[in-house]
C-alpha cells in the first residue's frame, strides 16, 4: 500500500505547484479536483472525489506515495453530498468510520 500525502494550505500557496519534483513512478497523484496541473509535465495519477475509490487506489497502487491534492475540498466534498441527502443530516460525519471498515482497521 501506498503512503498517502495530503496537501492542504490556503489557495494560491503552491499546493499544486510542489508536484513539480514528483514526475517519476515512485509518486501517483489523486487530484480531488480535476484541474490542470500549474506546471508542465505530468504526474501519473487518478481523478476522484470519493472516500472508497481513494482507499482502492492507494491499496492498488505500484508507487511509493499517492499526493491527494487538495484534501480540504475531498473532506468538503464528501461532507456536501451526504449534507445534501434527505434524511442524513450529521450522518455525513461517517468518513472515518468508512475508512476504518475499508482498510479493516
Amino acid at each position: 500500500m501506498a503512503t498517502p500525502v495530503l496537501i492542504i494550505g490556503k489557495s494560491g500557496s503552491g499546493k499544486s505547484t510542489s508536484m513539480r519534483n514528483c514526475q517519476n513512478n515512485d509518486f501517483n497523484l489523486i487530484r480531488v479536483l480535476n484541474k490542470p496541473l500549474p506546471f508542465k509535465g505530468k504526474v501519473n495519477g487518478w481523478f476522484s472525489d470519493d472516500y472508497q475509490q481513494i482507499m482502492k487506489l492507494l491499496i492498488a497502487s505500484k508507487a511509493d506515495s499517492i499526493v491527494i491534492d487538495d484534501a480540504g475540498y475531498l473532506i468538503t466534498n464528501h461532507f456536501m453530498r451526504g449534507h445534501s441527502s434527505s434524511g442524513k443530516g450529521n450522518g455525513v460525519f461517517s468518513c472515518t468510520t468508512t475508512l476504518e471498515t475499508i482498510s479493516g482497521t
